[in-house]
């Protein structure tokens, strides 16, 4: 009965130092990067334009199964856009921040 004890004993031992093996060491990475977030492109008509943020009524956006509606979003961190008038058709690319979805492109629609 201990030779069972015994093996089941090694048995364990294996797995852990097996585990411990295939552990890895994750600091040796910290200038990994994360790929980027993701971005959804969508087309729509600007209902208001803020120093903060842009409002569109845009046409559905099926890669996040939207229905067509008005948001508003945060203005690029980077330029703001101020060109863009009210009532103008543009193609809109955005992505979700911390607080909330933010344009990162706005182009007149062709």
């Amino acid at each position: 009965m201990s030779a069972i004890y015994t093996r089941a004993l090694a048995g364990v031992l294996f797995a852990v130092s097996a585990f411990s093996v295939s552990a890895h060491d994750m600091s040796a990475h910290a200038t990994m990067t994360m790929p980027s977030a993701a971005s959804w492109q969508g087309e729509g008509v600007i209902k208001k334009v803020t120093p903060t943020s842009i409002t569109i009524a845009h046409h559905p956006i099926p890669a996040l199964n939207w229905p067509a509606m008005t948001m508003q979003f945060a203005q690029p961190t980077s330029q703001p856009v101020t060109a863009q008038r009210v009532g103008e058709e543009v193609d809109f690319t955005f992505t979700e921040g911390d607080s909330g979805y933010q344009i990162v492109s706005l182009n007149p629609h062709r």
